[in-house]
């Protein structure tokens, strides 16, 4: 929907003609076009809507914005602006606006016509993605596990501050790179891993969440770190765009597993007695 009006640049006169951008036929049907889209926008009454060509004298209280915006438009030709507008009401909606400048034949702007438009479900649709994107951001940016994004070829395109910690690597040094040359290039005997082996980059073939997998991903510094990762794929349009891992250090516990397992070796525990719980007074 389209709102459009001249104002005389000298006096700030409005002759004011709102219409609908895709509306044509006869005046009487351009006009009443014009009026139903003036009042669904709120800006001007049904009644206030006037046929092109008369003069109606109107007081205009123009924000410093508004002002700077009609002499942009008077100097230049043209102007934009994106903002929120405020209706009789007193309600907002925002618009995309144009002031275009109405020229004589010696070149002299004697008119000003504005065009707006109410983008105010796209305005409130961009916020609300924002929004979810600030959130995502802010669960990636915090998260304890490593985060990584993969597109389909396998290269990194994203590595949280969890990540770049966990291995050493930041995260500049990580985009547009494979992620499994980086880090899971040889397995633990040395030997080289060839992508097209490692179960998480065969997800980006198969489609298929792995959970929970426990590997032994490789540190810049070139030390084991044993992980647990999970990796499912990300879908767009019903192809397969790319993966996301997320990756928990489990060093500790490998440590404490082996701590535990010499201290039954060496006082002799049998089998038979692992996992029963004991209490101490």
């Amino acid at each position: 929907m389209e709102i459009s009006g001249t104002f005389d640049v000298y006096t700030r006169v409005s002759d004011e003609g709102a219409r609908a951008g895709d509306s044509y036929g006869s005046p009487e049907d351009q006009e009443a076009a014009a009026r139903a889209c003036a009042s669904r926008l709120g800006l001007l009454e049904i009644g206030e809507v006037v046929p092109r060509g008369e003069r109606v004298r109107r007081s205009r209280r123009a924000t410093a914005t508004a002002e700077r915006e009609i002499e942009f438009a008077i100097q230049t030709g043209r102007s934009a602006d994106n903002r929120w507008h405020q209706r009789r009401d007193g309600s907002r909606f925002w618009a995309n606006g144009v002031m275009l400048g109405l020229r004589r034949e010696d070149g002299t702007v004697t008119e000003l016509a504005k065009i707006m438009r109410d983008s105010s479900e796209e305005k409130h649709s961009d916020e609300l993605l924002q929004y979810h994107l600030n959130l995502a951001d802010a669960i990636a940016s915090n998260a304890a596990e490593a985060l990584f994004l993969v597109n389909a070829e396998g290269r990194t395109t994203f590595a949280n501050p969890s990540a770049e910690a966990m291995f050493g690597w930041s995260q500049d040094e990580l985009i547009g790179q494979f992620l499994h040359e980086k880090l899971h290039g040889n397995r633990p005997d040395g030997t080289p891993y060839p992508m097209s082996e490692c179960p998480h980059m065969q997800v980006l073939r198969t489609g298929k969440t792995l959970r929970g997998q426990e590997d032994f991903f490789v540190h810049k510094d070139e030390h084991l770190v044993p992980v647990t990762c999970s990796t499912a794929p990300i879908n767009t349009d019903g192809k397969i765009a790319g993966a996301v891992l997320v990756v928990r250090d489990i060093s500790e516990q490998k440590a404490f597993e082996k701590m535990l397992a010499a201290f039954k070796q060496k006082t002799g525990i049998t089998a038979k007695y692992e996992g029963q719980r004991t209490d101490y007074a």
